[in-house]
């Protein structure tokens, strides 16, 4: 490419810009220096050139905010409240939802937490942390058990034997439909549900789920 005499050419270069950083956390020992320092009458500039002298780099800026106390922590701990990130009270898990939540969980055959979730309008996660952590307890899974009477027995073989030749047998076999791979889900029913939630964490024996025949 030529350029006529003259003329400036100007590369366009791309660059990332960063995001600005954060200032570093002042350690304890550093406030105490400072404010000993700042009670001596020392200026910012002196604190930083003795912090400087000792290994502690800080800017004039962080030095001025642990003198004036500037921040929701230190205005905190000079007015001896507590020294929370967020005092404000939990919307979600307040004690109304935390009964709710031990009614529920409570039952012989509870509810699951995405189920609790709809009644109460929020989201499982919520639900998880009141049982977890609220309530303190945990999430056990039933044994499983198979009771196969006389009666189940004789009802195997009489059905077996009307699908056969009600279905199966000659060519009508082959407009059967096999479901084996096919899905349903029904929600809020009354049948026995898997799990069971309980606050013994030496709990030896778990209740057993019979199946159904």
């Amino acid at each position: 490419m030529k350029v006529k005499k003259g003329h400036v050419v100007y590369r366009w270069t791309k660059f990332r810009i960063d995001p600005p950083k954060m200032a570093p956390i002042v350690s304890s020992e550093v406030k105490a220096v400072i404010r000993v320092l700042s009670e001596d009458k020392k200026t910012y500039r002196v604190i930083q050139d003795k912090l400087l002298k000792q290994g502690h780099k800080t800017s004039i800026g962080s030095i001025s905010h642990v003198v004036n106390s500037k921040g929701k922590f230190r205005q905190a701990k000079v007015s001896g409240l507590l020294q929370s990130k967020d005092n404000r009270p939990p919307i979600v898990r307040n004690p109304g939802n935390i009964r709710k939540v031990a009614r529920y969980a409570s039952n012989g055959n509870p509810l699951s937490p995405r189920d609790i979730a709809k009644k109460l309008g929020t989201s499982h996660t919520t639900v998880n942390k009141i049982i977890h952590g609220d309530l303190v307890m945990q999430t056990r899974k039933k044994h499983r058990g198979h009771t196969l009477r006389d009666s189940h027995k004789q009802n195997r073989k009489t059905n077996a034997r009307e699908l056969c030749e009600r279905h199966l047998a000659g060519k009508r076999s082959d407009f059967a439909v096999n479901l084996e791979e096919a899905y349903f889900y029904i929600q809020d029913c009354s049948w026995e549900r898997r799990i069971f939630f309980t606050k013994d964490r030496n709990l030896e024996v778990a209740p057993v789920m019979n199946k159904k025949e």
